[in-house]
């Protein structure tokens, strides 16, 4: 999670981590925080830290919304669980938005065999055969 932490990091442009968010220690609570002075984010790890957050979120005042990363192990980044401080956040679910990022940055895969003997041998269609004329019978 740490490396996919960095991409994030690198995609915002934003590296000042702080240890506190909220009056709340954030490794500890299960999440991370950086801040720059003009833009932050969150990024959570931990699904039960997700309500301190928010109680946190709450009580504050910011001048523009929060980037909020959240690890979910599908597309849902948890918008209804933030939705009282949804002035005050951008919501975005993870991984999808690491996979989506790495598919940006990494280049596209190639299909290679590890063992070309052990590929799928293709069958030989009829017509190959057709005008083979070393094959028994068919000499012209």
């Amino acid at each position: 999670m740490l490396l996919s932490s960095d991409m994030l990091c690198i995609k915002e442009n934003l590296y000042t981590e702080h240890d506190e968010f909220g009056g709340m220690e954030t490794m500890k609570n299960g999440f991370r925080y950086f801040s720059d002075g003009k833009k932050q984010m969150l990024i959570v790890y931990n699904e039960e830290s997700i309500y301190d957050i928010v109680d946190a979120l709450e009580a504050m005042e910011v001048a523009s919304p929060i980037i909020v990363y959240v690890f979910s192990p599908g597309n849902d980044a948890w918008n209804s669980e933030f939705e009282s401080v949804s002035d005050k956040v951008r919501l975005t679910a993870l991984p999808a938005a690491i996979y989506n990022a790495y598919k940006r940055v990494l280049p596209k895969p190639k299909t290679t065999l590890l063992n070309p003997e052990e590929a799928p041998k293709e069958e030989k269609k009829e017509t190959e055969n057709l005008f083979d004329f070393n094959e028994e019978g068919g000499e012209a």
